[in-house]
């Protein structure tokens, strides 16, 4: 079976692989491509269950005309709208669909969307060269060699460091890089203090923290990845960015786009609470 769709037309939007509604029209055989909007708008709330529709305004035709939205449809969107769509190729669509997003995960390719990853979104200008050696193998590691080395192009490298595909593991120092965090001033107590706090039920350091860049979570604390509060913890130092040390740390994992105050969004890293025992640090 011929490609349908290719790892070409996968787009970040929002910080997820998505693919434009266009596209998919064409891959199910629409001959007017613009027909599937209002199936998509027909479907709007049944599609917000597998997320937020990402929407941008389409550029018009030559001939003018009102412009319209065009639509970002992550993978389980997009096979909602082929279900959705009853076109005589639907099942061949969705195959190709399931397999092309599977192949973007693993990094077989890379298309920078309408917007920056969340996760690029962070100023390494400071850091020193082991630090962006660090870096660039996580975004590898998560994202596959084509988002490296567009990320590469970005932080200013002379030239691409030999070996960048085997940076040892130990080029990540996550219990000092959290030492940092824990022990920073924040209102004349340091961060393990409002944390304490928080998680003893303290409204006032939950929101304090919120403000600086961190969340409670249950049992775990998220911290924002681009947050100018984290920064101004880490930007001058060898931890700068942070989030690639925490989240070496055991049991952290990377936090979906969570709203960190009033304004600002992030994806983060989230930590298990056992890390505040300073005995877990050393």
């Amino acid at each position: 079976m011929n490609d349908i769709l290719k790892i070409e037309d996968i787009t970040v939007h929002n910080g997820e692989p998505t693919v434009q509604d266009l596209r998919l029209a064409e891959a199910l055989g629409y001959d007017d491509r613009h027909k599937i909007r209002p199936l998509i708008n027909r479907n709007m709330d049944e599609l917000r269950r597998y997320g937020e529709v990402s929407a941008t305004v389409a550029e018009t035709s030559p001939k003018g005309g009102r412009p319209s939205n065009e639509f970002w449809l992550n993978e389980a969107q997009a096979l909602l709208i082929c279900i959705k769509s009853d076109a005589k190729n639907a099942a061949d669509v969705r195959e190709t669909l399931i397999r092309t997003f599977m192949a973007w995960r693993r990094g077989e390719g890379f298309r920078h969307g309408g917007e920056s990853l969340p996760s690029f979104e962070v100023d390494i200008a400071y850091a020193p060269l082991g630090s962006k050696v660090a870096f660039l193998r996580m975004v590898k590691k998560e994202f596959g060699r084509p988002a490296m080395l567009h990320v590469y192009r970005q932080i200013n490298l002379p030239a691409l460091p030999e070996g960048i595909d085997a940076v040892p593991a130990g080029a990540f120092q996550p219990r000092e890089a959290l030492a940092q965090l824990l022990g920073h001033d924040l209102d004349g107590r340091p961060v393990r203090h409002w944390l304490s706090m928080a998680f003893a039920g303290s409204t006032e350091a939950t929101a304090r923290l919120l403000n600086s860049g961190i969340r409670i979570e249950d049992d775990c604390f998220a911290v924002a990845n681009t947050h100018p509060a984290i920064r101004a913890v880490f930007q001058r130092t060898k931890w700068w960015p942070a989030y690639p040390h925490l989240r070496a740390l055991e049991g952290a994992q990377t936090f979906k786009p969570a709203k960190y105050g009033k304004g600002f969004t992030s994806h983060g890293t989230l930590i298990p609470v056992y890390w505040l025992d300073p005995d877990n640090l050393h």
